[in-house]
């Protein structure tokens, strides 16, 4: 009987318009909850993985109290058993013009950071060694306005086949140099900006040496690498250091808002699909009344009559989570492409369907589906047989 019953349901499914719209209103709500939940968890992992892996936000500016404590703080700093590194301004940061890449809408410039070895996960080539060597990202687009809305991931370029190979540079926009790039790293690891390729402090010196000897930096200024940026605060009280502040820092806004307008779109459909449900419900129960009170008269209880209906939308909510998931699915494999193109840092996530997501979404259905209908279904314990039969 049960069998025979659940044939019939599932046969004529797609009979009833209540049916349809139900559906399409799961489907809906489900997708929102997929995608924004997974797209939430897709952006924790990845800023997890750059907190715990990032070169950058361990970096830190040390200002000493005056510059007669400088010197004797640099060496005191370098003996520290957390810091890794230590190193001036003029060792640190310059810019280049890749001369090769400039193109109508690509400037060429490229931020050359001073470094040490094992600071970038290199998967092609090998580390930065010798002199007037450098490594650069997997996402290396040389242009300084990648900020300003004109990234595109598919300006992207390959440097795979220059491996090896002596990059033709104007350093400093002006002197022309080469770098032999030894190494790409992966980008998606730790924060890079596509435009930022390393050479070691050595070779940045000497080049800002040659190049820019009127270069004014205040030595008062120390940069430090730690091995955890919250180890910072271990460097003080020191009487000869007024101030210790990361260089960078992770802005986690993005995946708040994601989650923040998931919950409010969740939470709206989910309201509209709970008055949806019941308005359509009780209609449709309202215009079979003389059906059910047949089958009440022929000895069926208002338990089963209500079970029919229960029976019915589960098969509903089954065929749209079905449905939902591989929607979902397709949207995220193409979340990238479609929506994060244009962003230099999120562009690098890999966007994947949270099974995390997949539970929640189906808790939340199944309870929005049971409370909508067992209240529509408080109609039929109102219901006179008798008066339906003879109506």
């Amino acid at each position: 009987m049960k069998s025979n019953l659940n044939s019939i349901i599932s046969k004529n499914i797609f009979k009833k318009k209540t049916d349809i719209i139900v559906m399409l209103f799961l489907i809906i709500l489900q997708i929102t909850l997929l995608v924004g939940i997974s797209y939430f968890g897709s952006i924790q992992k990845f800023w997890n993985n750059y907190s715990n892996n990032s070169y950058d936000f361990n970096l830190a500016l040390v200002t000493a109290k005056d510059e007669n404590v400088a010197e004797s703080l640099y060496h005191e700093l370098k003996n520290n058993s957390h810091i890794k590194d230590v190193f001036y301004y003029d060792e640190f940061i310059s810019f280049g013009v890749f001369t090769d890449y400039v193109k109508d809408n690509i400037n060429g410039e490229v931020e050359l950071f001073g470094t040490v070895q094992n600071t970038k996960k290199i998967i092609i080539g090998e580390d930065i060694s010798e002199p007037y060597t450098m490594i650069c990202p997997t996402n290396f687009l040389p242009d300084s306005l990648i900020y300003s809305g004109t990234y595109d991931v598919k300006n992207i370029v390959n440097l795979t086949d220059k491996l090896g190979e002596k990059i033709s540079i104007n350093y400093g926009g002006k002197h022309p140099i080469n770098l032999k790039l030894v190494g790409i790293f992966d980008g998606s690891y730790d924060f890079s900006n596509p435009n930022a390729c390393y050479v070691s402090h050595e070779t940045l010196k000497k080049l800002n040496d040659q190049y820019q000897p009127d270069l004014q930096f205040n030595k008062k200024n120390i940069y430090i690498l730690l091995d955890d940026i919250n180890n910072a605060n271990l460097l003080m009280p020191n009487d000869n250091i007024i101030n210790i502040r990361p260089i960078k820092t992770l802005k986690k806004e993005v995946g708040h808002n994601a989650i923040g307008i998931t919950g409010i779109v969740s939470l709206i459909l989910s309201v509209l699909l709970f008055i949806l449900i019941y308005a359509l419900l009780c209609r449709r129960i309202k215009n079979e009344y003389k059906n059910i009170g047949i089958l009440s008269l022929v000895g069926y209880s208002k338990k089963f009559i209500k079970k029919l209906y229960y029976r019915e939308f589960i098969f509903v909510l089954l065929i749209s989570l079905v449905l939902s998931n591989f929607i979902a699915y397709y949207i995220l494999e193409n979340f990238v492409s479609w929506f994060l193109f244009n962003s230099p840092l999120l562009s690098l996530i890999d966007v994947s369907l949270n099974p995390i997501a997949i539970i929640i979404t189906g808790i939340v259905s199944v309870i929005i589906l049971r409370m909508s209908i067992k209240k529509s279904l408080n109609l039929i314990d109102n219901m006179n047989i008798m008066e339906l039969i003879y109506d």
